[in-house]
């Protein structure tokens, strides 16, 4: 059942899906039969999907777009999203201002990255230019500038920024920035700078969870012409964890890669998906040496009877990773941590399970953890 509102915003199976083309994710080399060695494909979405998991950003972005906007007046709004890697933060700045743009004329608004914005500062500043980029910058009825938290820790660039909002604030424009990090985080950022950051709405953007999953997995098959059945889309949906960009990589492998089966049924994508895990898996060993090292726990500690909370957590994300990741019974991941018993483990597992659908430091820790296991 599908229900569509105003604005091209549609509600289907708990998903909410806006109206925001030209997501792309990271270009993918292929090399097989199907493709020309070492072609790239481009994967592309022309909508945010977005779960339960991420309901109050998509209703953020609805006000933001700009039909709406004219609707909710011309008073100045700051809109700050921050998230993990690859949760679509991008897709939503770039894609706003392309609505726009669309709607209003290219000058209506400007999309860059924090880099981008200091380069054009520097050559600006070197030019004696920087009064024309001001006006320009302040001239946009929106202005997004992407991954906030990578602008290095400089007086000059922090000093431009507050007066930058401050103009914003008195003209009627709308500022929106992306983050890895919240802004309290930021504290490298000037008081002055993250008092106003934290002036506007501050919203966290998650991982998608298993609802957008099951919808992004379909829509990144037939970004590449194949048309998934329900139950591989739920294969898909279910074992491949982590953010949209995890789950094209996964597909590219099943549809291009060297292990890609005959044909992209249920038995093959489980099969696939079995012999994709064995592929990748680390060891048990592998899992509580990284996990000690990243929260910083001796070995012998995490697996010693200590109660100390930032034991116990260190432990439980063991457990969650080593069950995640190798499919070990509760019983063995147990034995493996000094001979718990598996009751405690399913605790432990739960724990951190339920954490993963709402904390973004959670899931920021399980994806980096990820990324670390992947290359012992």
């Amino acid at each position: 059942m599908v229900c569509v509102g105003l604005n091209g915003v549609a509600v289907v199976h708990q998903f909410t899906e806006i109206d925001i083309p030209g997501a792309a994710f990271a270009p993918v080399v292929l090399d097989s039969p199907q493709r020309a060695a070492s072609a790239t494909a481009c994967l592309t979405i022309g909508t945010f999907v977005a779960g339960p998991e991420n309901r109050l950003v998509a209703a953020a972005t609805q006000r933001w777009l700009p039909e709406r906007a004219t609707r909710c007046g011309s008073a100045s709004e700051l809109l700050f999203i921050w998230g993990p890697p690859g949760t679509g933060k991008t897709h939503l700045l770039a894609g706003l201002c392309r609505q726009w743009q669309a709607s209003r004329g290219h000058e209506s608004a400007e999309y860059l990255t924090a880099s981008q914005f200091r380069e054009e500062l520097v050559e600006a500043f070197k030019a004696n230019q920087v009064p024309a980029l001001r006006r320009r910058l302040r001239s946009r009825k929106l202005l997004a500038i992407d991954e906030i938290h990578r602008l290095p820790a400089d007086h000059y660039l922090n000093e431009e920024l507050v007066h930058m909002l401050d103009a914003f604030q008195q003209t009627g424009g709308r500022v929106l920035f992306a983050s890895g990090e919240p802004p309290r985080s930021l504290a490298h950022f000037s008081p002055a700078l993250v008092d106003r950051l934290m002036a506007g709405y501050t919203l966290a953007l998650s991982a998608p969870g298993l609802t957008a999953r099951r919808e992004l997995a379909r829509r990144i098959a037939a970004s590449l012409g194949h048309v998934l059945s329900a139950e591989v889309v739920e294969l898909l949906g279910r074992f491949v964890p982590g953010t949209a960009n995890d789950l094209a990589g996964a597909i590219v492998d099943l549809v291009y890669g060297p292990y890609a089966p005959v044909k992209v049924d249920a038995n093959q994508v489980r099969k696939f998906l079995s012999d994709r895990m064995d592929r990748r898996q680390p060891s048990i060993q592998d899992i509580v040496r990284v996990v000690a090292r990243y929260y910083s726990v001796p070995q012998k500690v995490l697996k010693s009877s200590s109660r100390r909370q930032s034991v116990a957590f260190a432990r439980a994300m063991v457990v969650y990773l080593a069950r995640r990741l190798t499919g070990m019974s509760f019983h063995l991941i147990g034995k493996a941590l000094s001979g718990r018993d598996h009751t405690t483990m399913i605790h432990s597992f739960r724990k951190i399970d339920q954490l993963a659908q709402h904390d973004i430091a959670t899931q920021q820790a399980i994806n980096e953890l990820q990324r670390l296991l992947a290359v012992v």
